[in-house]
């Protein structure tokens, strides 16, 4: 089958998605993704065919209100408000780039970040549309694993079920659902509400991607539900040569400790940089730091600690 992948995220959204990718495409399935422009090459090297979002995630994240987001992840009132307004001033792009991704596709696999109006793309498309969140769906249930919050986790509680109907139901419909009625009129597709779209993802065929053994499968989903298990990308195997400066260092003296950032960004990356330089040297440790989005650039580190934008994590931690 012709099959898109939307891997709207940062790389712990992309790399799960390579992946299935590769899953897919070695029992015979045409695969594309649509990720940020910086993960191009990457999904390429896979043997994927990778189509480049307008918007790059890297971008979005180093924006006044990505870096706002991250700054003040503590509150999750805050938080909401923010993210509300990162769909506001991106969404419609990201949209388009789906629209765009999803031509002539027969599989649609979206995420949290898409799944909204991945639904609206397929139902105007005729495509088959299967969710794959790395995160616990959003519909509710008794038993407290939602994408956000439970107020009793991992307990049986009608509390869980009514804050999963009252507030994260509505909280993502609203962050979506503007978006989500702007591409289906562009579709021709009948306006949508928050029900509507909910009882269409109950009917959803969703394959989460992490253990059951982490977050418990609750029993009052679906039957159109699953938790499957991680999607690993192994690239640490014996094809893998790390960097030389990371082999010198490595071969230098005790294995050392890694610090990683991933797709966070700082507002103040020279006070994150000295946090970092005491906390080491107040370990005695060696570190390993995996910059990623966290904008550390050149500043100056002690022999102590030797700075990389990334490696496979399956080859660092052996």
């Amino acid at each position: 089958m012709k099959t898109t992948v939307l891997a709207i995220g940062s790389r712990g959204d992309v790399q799960p998605a390579i992946a299935l990718g590769k899953g897919l495409a070695a029992r015979g399935h045409a695969v594309r993704v649509l990720a940020g422009k910086s993960f191009q090459r990457w999904i390429e090297g896979h043997g994927l065919t990778a189509i480049p979002a307008s918007v790059d995630s890297v971008d979005i994240m180093e924006s006044d209100l990505g870096k706002e987001w991250v700054s003040r992840g503590t509150n999750p009132l805050v938080q909401s408000r923010i993210l509300q307004k990162l769909i506001d001033r991106f969404g419609a792009e990201m949209v388009q780039d789906a629209v765009r991704a999803c031509e002539g596709a027969e599989l649609i696999l979206s995420s949290f970040t898409s799944d909204a109006y991945a639904a609206s793309i397929a139902e105007a498309s005729g495509a088959v549309q299967v969710s794959m969140p790395l995160q616990p769906s959003i519909v509710a249930t008794r038993h407290g694993p939602t994408a956000l919050a439970a107020p009793v986790a991992r307990r049986d509680s009608v509390l869980n079920l009514l804050f999963g109907k009252l507030m994260i139901e509505p909280t993502v419909w609203r962050w979506y659902g503007g978006v989500t009625n702007r591409v289906r009129k562009q579709l021709g597709l009948p306006p949508q509400d928050r029900r509507a779209y909910m009882a269409a993802l109950r009917r959803t065929l969703v394959v989460h991607g992490y253990s059951a053994h982490v977050v418990p499968h609750p029993p009052d989903w679906p039957p159109s539900f699953h938790t499957t298990g991680y999607w690993f990308l192994d690239e640490g195997g014996e094809g893998y040569r790390p960097p030389e400066a990371l082999e010198r260092f490595l071969a230098a003296g005790e294995p050392p400790v890694a610090v990683g950032f991933g797709s966070m960004t700082s507002h103040d990356p020279g006070a994150t940089t000295r946090l970092l330089v005491d906390a080491v040297a107040r370990s005695g440790q060696r570190a390993v730091l995996l910059s990623g989005w966290a904008g550390f650039g050149d500043m100056a580190l002690p022999d102590s600690i030797l700075r990389i934008d990334a490696a496979p994590h399956d080859w660092l931690y052996p």
